[in-house]
């Protein structure tokens, strides 16, 4: 949840943690997690839009691909200033 609302928080139980979260809810960064929602919606409309036309598709889309290169390319074009998870190494 940290990564999808862009705010840090505790290590430790599960209480603490969303404790933690709630009390940094002022901290959201709002443009992580409506990156967060849409793409997450967007991976089971992909899903669902496969199981849906498997057989007029010659092969089936692939969703987190399709997630990965669009938001990627938003969060570049648009200049976001969202927290990143890792980087991606130069050869890749």
């Amino acid at each position: 949840m940290k990564h999808a609302l862009g705010i840090s928080t505790v290590r430790g139980t599960v209480f603490q943690i969303w404790g933690s979260i709630l009390s940094n809810l002022g901290a959201v960064n709002w443009a992580a997690f409506a990156i967060f929602s849409t793409a997450f919606a967007m991976l089971f409309l992909i899903k669902d839009l496969n199981a849906r036309f498997k057989k007029r598709l010659p092969f089936p889309v692939p969703e987190q691909l399709v997630v990965l290169v669009l938001y990627t390319g938003l969060t570049a074009a648009f200049k976001l200033d969202v927290p990143v998870v890792g980087d991606v190494p130069s050869g890749l």
